[in-house]
């Protein structure tokens, strides 16, 4: 293997779970009710908290010393 190629290693869903676990929230829109809201998640998927506001989505991942990301 020259040294620009890499591997490609098997990773388990468990691991890439765990991937940001808590540092990293993901910010994503979503739809209530027919109004934009956005979600909060944790690394794992999981639901933290919904937000009318994208800042205000991201401030409180901030808050809660989290790094947020966007995402579709």
């Amino acid at each position: 293997m020259g040294s620009t190629e890499l591997s490609n290693p098997q990773v388990t869903a468990e691991l890439l779970a765990t991937f940001g676990e808590g540092t990293a929230a993901y910010i994503k829109r979503i739809e209530i009710d027919g109004a934009t809201a956005w979600a909060i998640h944790g690394a794992d998927g999981a639901e933290l908290a919904v937000m009318g506001n994208r800042e205000v989505a991201f401030s409180a991942a901030r808050q809660h010393d989290l790094e947020p990301f966007s995402v579709n």
